[in-house]
């Protein structure tokens, strides 16, 4: 699926992420912290050369995966017809990877800011690019709200992804509001999405058996 441009792109957003790492190089502790708990303090600490490879390394296999996946998926061929907006996907997931690696570098040389709060712009752009990927999905077994009712039958897949693809433009927006109430940062992070992904489920069900009942 992925044509040179794309990759070009992905090679340049990988090494990015890298070069941001070495410039601070010499200003990064021996330990660095590279997890953080939901108060924002950290928690995980790795070597220096661990933690600058980390990210970089972790966007390459993000790459591998994404480009293995139309050739894994028994409906891959469905996964090709959506191809813009999936190769737009990875972009997204390969920058907020980055965003990530980048914030954890400036927390480590002293840049005082919370990371919690600090993740919630990357996050909503995350949300947003999943709901313009879902809108657009097609039935596969590896992208989108993939429960019994929308692997069984393609109206329904059609009909939950329409109604999902907007509420996680929605979540995306509503995500934000970590900047403005840090103190309840977490729940403005996952609880929109957690809330998509639970209506999703049920109005899948709901759609399947109206579709059921009306060939019936």
């Amino acid at each position: 699926m992925q044509s040179r441009r794309q990759l070009l792109a992905e090679a340049v957003v990988v090494a990015v992420t890298a070069l941001v790492g070495l410039a601070f190089l010499d200003q990064l502790p021996a330990e660095v912290a590279i997890h953080f708990g939901t108060e924002g303090n950290p928690d995980d600490y790795a070597a220096r050369s661990v933690a600058l490879a980390l990210v970089p390394v972790l966007q390459i296999g993000m790459i591998a995966l994404f480009a293995a996946l139309p050739r894994l998926d028994p409906l891959g061929e469905n996964l090709r017809r959506f191809e813009r907006a999936y190769d737009a996907f990875v972009l997204v997931v390969l920058g907020f990877l980055g965003y990530v690696h980048a914030l954890v570098v400036l927390w480590n040389v002293g840049y005082g800011f919370s990371i919690t709060p600090a993740l919630a712009p990357a996050i909503a752009v995350l949300y947003y690019a999943v709901g313009a990927l879902v809108e657009d999905a097609e039935q596969n077994w590896f992208v989108g709200f993939r429960t019994p009712w929308t692997l069984s039958n393609e109206q329904v897949w059609a009909d939950t992804h329409a109604v999902a693809g907007k509420l996680m433009r929605g979540a995306a927006i509503l995500t934000l509001g970590a900047l403005a109430l840090p103190e309840y940062a977490m729940a403005f992070l996952v609880g929109p999405v957690v809330a998509v992904a639970v209506f999703a489920t049920g109005y899948s069900y709901w759609d399947y058996r109206q579709i059921e009942a009306a060939a019936a």
